[in-house]
């Protein structure tokens, strides 16, 4: 997200530009991502207004990072997932607690009961946990339930069929082998190693990032789940005697 604070005393919101298809540009150094915000950043920034634009995550982890800056003399405010788990793989209370307040506020907007849209709480923690701290994904999660389910409550059979619907949808986007390598890479280090895909798993949501201090980053959960994502295992011939 960028914000460019200026003297009139109108604003402008620009939504959804975080929703770009990535993709590179034939005969260009640049994707589709880096030519709107870094190769034609000057005429977003010449709006005399304060202007919010909604970025993807890529750019920031562009070769070409730096030059947002100069471009539109700050640094984008990166929003970070809901930290629902530690580096450690645990529940992190806090994020936990914080991404089932979001469904209850929804439930009183609805006049329904969290006892009621939820056969257990441990259902509700199991979609928080998997929607792993992003909030769109959340609220997804549970429309696809509902969806399945047809009434309510929701039980944890039907946010098992939900969560495998979105693992599927990442199967077919995470079509090449090397992309599984480099999270596989990621799940170990919750770090990113710089490969060329880098930019690409996070835009689509494949890893995200979280902020404990410094940054870290994480597998999706729903792409964890995937048995792509386990290691190969190795086969020795066995001699016979």
């Amino acid at each position: 997200m960028l914000v460019l604070p200026f003297a009139k005393p109108w604003s402008l919101i620009v939504d959804n530009l975080d929703r770009i298809v990535l993709h590179d540009l034939p005969n260009s150094q640049s994707n589709t991502h880096e030519h709107l915000f870094i190769d034609r950043g000057a005429q977003l920034a010449q709006l005399r207004c304060h202007i919010v634009y909604t970025l993807p995550i890529s750019p920031v982890f562009s070769p070409k990072a730096t030059a947002l800056g100069n471009v539109f003399s700050r640094r984008p405010d990166v929003l970070p997932m809901v930290k629902v788990i530690q580096s450690n793989g645990t529940d992190d209370s806090a994020g936990m607690n914080a991404m089932r307040a979001i469904v209850q506020r929804r439930l009183v907007a609805a006049q329904v009961q969290e006892g009621t849209a939820f056969g257990t709480g441990d259902t509700l923690d199991y979609v928080c946990r998997m929607s792993g701290g992003h909030v769109r994904n959340l609220l997804i999660l549970i429309r696809t339930a509902c969806t399945a389910a047809g009434a309510l409550p929701l039980t944890r059979r039907v946010a098992e069929q939900a969560v495998r619907g979105m693992s599927n949808d990442f199967e077919r986007a995470l079509n090449r082998p090397e992309f599984f390598e480099v999270l596989r890479q990621i799940d170990r280090s919750h770090a990113l190693p710089g490969s060329g895909h880098d930019q690409l798993l996070l835009y689509n949501l494949s890893v995200l990032e979280y902020l404990n201090g410094a940054a870290w980053y994480a597998v999706n959960p729903a792409v964890r789940v995937l048995e792509k994502l386990t290691p190969p295992r190795r086969t020795r011939a066995r001699r016979s005697q």
